[in-house]
């Protein structure tokens, strides 16, 4: 986390901002309906249709809507940094449900243009893997990033 992210998180923490996943009430990140319905979703195979030739399997935590598509969204898109290590664990709950086999786990995040990193106050994506990779290691596997 960049000085920015440090501050907005001390920030969050003194004068919690709305909750990440529904935008409403006061929460340092999540309100306890959104906790809820977060700690209710369970990893699954998932398709994109049309699916193309070839694609791997895909696993997802839950549809992209609701409290789900706002939490991704306010953590992505208006800088509630805070958010990260809660999404990094759930993405490492999906990522240990789609593993056929324990072995390394190579989290790889989706390279930000310069100009993402700017305006997001930092590479997003790399942050969430590193968060997921911790989990991942605190839970017994062998993963690290890898860019």
């Amino acid at each position: 986390m960049n000085g920015q992210g440090r501050l907005a998180a001390i920030i969050d923490l003194v004068l919690p901002a709305t909750c990440v996943g529904c935008g409403t009430g006061r929460a340092s990140t999540l309100c306890p309906a959104c906790v809820e319905v977060l700690a209710a979703a369970r990893p699954r195979a998932t398709r994109p249709a049309p699916s193309p030739a070839g694609l791997p399997a895909t696993s997802a935590l839950g549809a992209y809507s609701g409290v789900l598509r706002g939490t991704i969204l306010a953590y992505k898109e208006r800088g509630r940094h805070t958010a990260a290590g809660m999404l990094g664990a759930h993405l490492a709950t999906v990522v240990a449900h789609a593993l056929p086999t324990v072995g390394p786990v190579l989290v790889v995040p989706v390279p930000a243009t310069a100009a993402a990193v700017r305006r997001r106050n930092g590479d997003h994506m790399l942050r969430l893997a590193r968060a997921a990779a911790r989990t991942l290691r605190r839970r017994g596997l062998a993963a690290r990033v890898v860019r």
